[in-house]
């Protein structure tokens, strides 16, 4: 054997068994690092696997990369000049974006509502919109929405879809599950979920998941957009091209947040519009594409404000545009500017008038999460383990509240695709055109997420998202370099994914929460759509303050309570018809089971301002009522009023 088979006969076997040794160590060290910095589980097994196989991972991740060096370059030569056209969407481009909703369908309506990463604020931000036509303020008010950190445009697109569904509203009664995982206990659900929810769904909880799905449209075109941006990039190869399409639709975290209320999917579809735009402005400079691709970074700052990272990119491809005239690298980067500020100057503008800082949300967010509960983590625990794993499962597959994460053998199938497709670009065999763009946006978000995260250390996959379209194709790039027969590993590479995707849903997504929690008790139901039905029979005759009376001290009221018969006491802030969000983000109105007498809670009486007005009922809930799972009707107390007297 000549000495170069012989080599690369031994970077095969350094290849296959680094990626073999450190997808096994990986599937362990992600799986014991998630579950120890999200709920505190196996931290023992975690800290034992960490001293043992980080020694094991380093060394065969370099082992698999130092195989693929020794295997030789044998680059395939470009697939186009520079200059060359795109073939366009390769054939069967259109079927991605279908299969991308059948999944993302299936996710919208197996996780139960609100399960998804801060998913009750998003939507609170969309029902603030549609109720008000305007953006909620950023400093604190009565009325707090945890997301009005987030740009706007996403809550805006939805935002006329609720109305139209009359969702605008409606209050969503979001109860902490006291079993919840990072609570202690052992459920994976965040929310108490009760009867409105139990299937067959109707309703308001039928429209709320409907309005969910419409995030799925985003995706569908951040799944075009990664094809086009394929065939960008691989103009000589359609198969490759729609494999980029598919990593970015058969991506089992990017189904499931494209079923949620989560602004990550738009941003996709955003920054896929960037990236190419700026692809093409860099293939054949023109002004139209300059303002294009700027109007496109300002379309996503105002989706994501982590937007504003691809404006370098998009300038660096501008100024470096080789049109052979004078004065186009000054011209184009300038054009890129004014697209931009077209677009969304007036948002940036507007929080440096009113706050004195264009930047006023992310200055905000620091300050909301300065610690992200990872304080008990050593330095090298937390940025050599605990940032790495738990940034690439869930990248791939985290659901829910990031608690419902897939079995070891899938997480392995995850590893060994990221693994060989790292250890492939390590090859270079395979260079897609306009690489330095792609690798460019994805190295500034990745040097983003970690100085984000020395603050806020919350590290998640879908902040990546915004360049999920470029990730795609680099990744299917390594996948190619790894045979000569280039189509073939990134081909298998996607079925794979496809079939990780199903598995994962199928068994541990819908075992997680299908059945959801769901109580026979009205009292949890998910939305108010009982107190928005007409009184049952004669009203409850209640002892108490008459209507419109001032009162100092907290009031008491009493009542014939019935033996067998459950009684609620409701407190609404200023609200008669006990609907809209009033006294926090989770409480619309203040629920208190009671029998025949109530007291107003002292400390919450004594802390409102003189003139403060308290609308007031007592509710009998139906034993019938809640047996069925909240259909008919309620008997109630007249409404009245209560005022906030003065000291």
């Amino acid at each position: 054997m000549t000495p170069a088979p012989r080599r690369e006969a031994v970077g095969r076997l350094l290849l296959a068994l680094g990626v073999a040794v450190a997808v096994a160590s990986v599937t362990v060290l992600s799986l014991s690092a998630y579950y120890a910095l999200v709920g505190g589980r196996a931290v023992p097994a975690f800290f034992e696997n960490a001293r043992s196989l980080w020694w094991v991972t380093a060394p065969a991740a370099a082992l698999a990369v130092a195989g693929a060096l020794l295997r030789g370059r044998r680059r395939v030569p470009e697939d186009a000049p520079l200059a060359a056209p795109p073939s366009g969407l390769p054939r069967g481009a259109l079927l991605l974006p279908l299969a991308y909703l059948a999944l993302g369908a299936f996710h919208a309506f197996t996780t139960p509502l609100f399960e998804g990463p801060d998913e009750h604020s998003h939507f609170q931000m969309v029902q603030y919109l549609a109720r008000t036509g305007r953006i909620p303020p950023l400093e604190e008010e009565p009325i707090t929405i945890v997301e009005r950190i987030q740009p706007p445009l996403y809550y805006a697109a939805l935002a006329p879809l609720a109305r139209r569904a009359g969702l605008h509203e409606i209050a969503t009664l979001a109860h902490p599950n006291p079993d919840f995982l990072r609570r202690g206990g052992e459920d994976p659900a965040n929310w108490i979920h009760g009867p409105d929810e139990a299937y067959p769904i109707a309703g308001d909880v039928l429209r709320i998941h409907l309005l969910r799905c419409a995030g799925l449209l985003f995706g569908a075109v951040a799944v075009i957009l990664a094809c086009a941006i394929g065939a960008e990039v691989f103009p000589a190869s359609p198969r490759l091209a729609l494999a980029s399409g598919a990593c970015v639709a058969f991506l089992p975290q990017f189904a499931h947040l494209g079923a949620l209320f989560t602004n990550d999917v738009a941003a996709a579809a955003a920054g896929g519009a960037v990236l190419l735009l700026t692809l093409r402005l860099r293939r054949t400079p023109r002004a139209s594409l300059a303002l294009g691709a700027g109007a496109a970074v300002g379309v996503a700052s105002l989706t994501k404000l982590s937007g504003l990272l691809l404006v370098p990119v998009v300038l660096l491809a501008a100024g470096l545009a080789r049109t052979g005239r004078r004065g186009d690298r000054v011209r184009l980067p300038a054009l890129v500017l004014l697209g931009f500020v077209a677009t969304a100057g007036w948002y940036f503008a507007a929080n440096a008038f009113f706050y004195g800082n264009p930047l006023e949300n992310f200055a905000l967010h620091q300050s909301l999460d300065p610690g992200g509960g990872s304080a008990d983590f050593a330095p090298a625990l937390k940025w050599g383990l605990l940032f790495p794993t738990v940034l690439f499962l869930s990248f791939f597959a985290s659901f829910g509240s990031l608690t419902v994460v897939p079995s070891p053998g899938i997480v392995a199938v995850f590893a060994l695709l990221l693994l060989a497709g790292v250890s492939g670009i390590a090859r270079g065999g395979v260079r897609p055109r306009g690489r330095a763009i792609l690798g460019v946006a994805v190295v500034l978000l990745l040097a983003a997420q970690v100085l984000f995260n020395r603050r806020v250390f919350q590290p998640q996959g879908r902040h990546l998202f915004l360049v999920l379209p470029a990730i795609a194709p680099l990744l299917v790039a390594g996948l190619a370099s790894l045979w000569p027969r280039r189509h073939a590993v990134p081909l298998l590479g996607v079925g794979a994914l496809l079939a990780a995707h199903v598995a994962t849903a199928l068994l541990d997504l819908r075992p997680s929460f299908r059945p959801p929690n769901a109580l026979d008790d009205l009292h949890r139901a998910i939305t108010n759509a009982s107190e928005r039905l007409p009184l049952d029979g004669t009203p409850i005759p209640v002892e108490g303050p008459d209507d419109g009376a001032v009162v100092v001290e907290a009031p008491r009221i009493r009542w014939e309570a019935r033996p067998g018969e459950t009684y609620e006491v409701q407190l609404s802030l200023d609200d008669p018809r006990f609907s809209r969000p009033n006294w926090d983000l989770l409480r619309p109105v203040l629920r208190f089971r009671a029998e025949g007498t109530f007291e107003f809670p002292v400390e919450e009486w004594a802390s409102r301002e003189a003139g403060t007005v308290v609308f007031w009922r007592v509710v009998r809930v139906s034993p019938a009522r809640a047996a069925s799972r909240g259909e008919g009707t309620l008997r109630a107390s007249e409404a009245r009023r209560v005022i906030r007297g003065a000291e």
